[in-house]
C-alpha cells in the first residue's frame, strides 16, 4: 500500500466515525493540519514480529448547529492481512 491509499483510507475513516458520532446532524470535517503522523511499527503475532502501519491525526468537525467537535484517531492497520483497528475520543 502506498502514502497516497493509506492517506484516503484515513479520510475515509474520520468520515465513517464521524457519521457513527454524529449520525442525525449534516457535517464538515477537516484534518488539522500538522497534525498527521505515521510510522510503521512492529507488533507481536504469535512467535513472529510483523509491520503493522500506524496513523495518528486530529480532525475537527462542524455540526449544522455552528459549534466545532475535535476528535483524535488512532489507526493500525496490517497491509498483509488487510485488517484495520481504530479508536476515537475527545
Amino acid at each position: 500500500m502506498t502514502r497516497q491509499p493509506a492517506l484516503v483510507w484515513s479520510l475515509m475513516m474520520c468520515f465513517f466515525v464521524t457519521g457513527l458520532t454524529f449520525p442525525s446532524q449534516p457535517v464538515h470535517v477537516s484534518v488539522v493540519p500538522g497534525s498527521v503522523n505515521s510510522a510503521t511499527v512492529k507488533v507481536k503475532k504469535g512467535v513472529d514480529e510483523v509491520p503493522v502501519m500506524s496513523r495518528e491525526l486530529e480532525v475537527k468537525i462542524k455540526l449544522s448547529n455552528g459549534q466545532t467537535a475535535t476528535r483524535y484517531l488512532s489507526m493500525l492497520y496490517d497491509p498483509v492481512t488487510g485488517l484495520f483497528w481504530w479508536n476515537t475520543c475527545d
